[in-house]
């Protein structure tokens, strides 16, 4: 029980970083962010769905957190970092989906994201 008490909050922030981190560094390219805006686009229920159903979780889980550290298990406050990384990837999806469309060529390269001349 030691060692989760030790390791487990710490690997809650350390998953909270990381949701906080990933997205907007795999989004750098252009066209990594045209393609998830287009798949969200493609279905915008799916994603609706997907953000309610991150948001209870994210209650459920700050709730068990107040349950765990009410009854004493003081490392239990690793839960709520899980909890805020599942609200910051809510809010990531709606800053995406809100950004304008990048502008779509149909000759350009996507490795290097220029358009070849012609």
């Amino acid at each position: 029980m030691e060692v989760a008490e030790t390791v487990f909050p710490w690997l809650s922030c350390g998953v909270a970083l990381f949701a906080v981190l990933a997205l907007p560094l795999s989004l750098r390219k252009p066209n990594r962010l045209r393609d998830l805006q287009l798949t969200l686009n493609a279905e915008p229920n799916g994603y609706v769905v997907f953000g309610v159903l991150l948001g209870i979780t994210a209650l459920g889980s700050a709730l068990l957190g107040v349950v765990l550290v009410g009854n004493g298990f003081a490392y239990a406050w690793g839960i709520f970092a899980i909890a805020a990384a599942q609200l910051v990837v809510i809010g990531q999806y709606i800053v995406i989906a809100r950004l304008p469309f990048p502008t779509f060529h149909e000759d350009e390269d996507p490795e290097t994201d220029e358009i070849a001349p012609k």
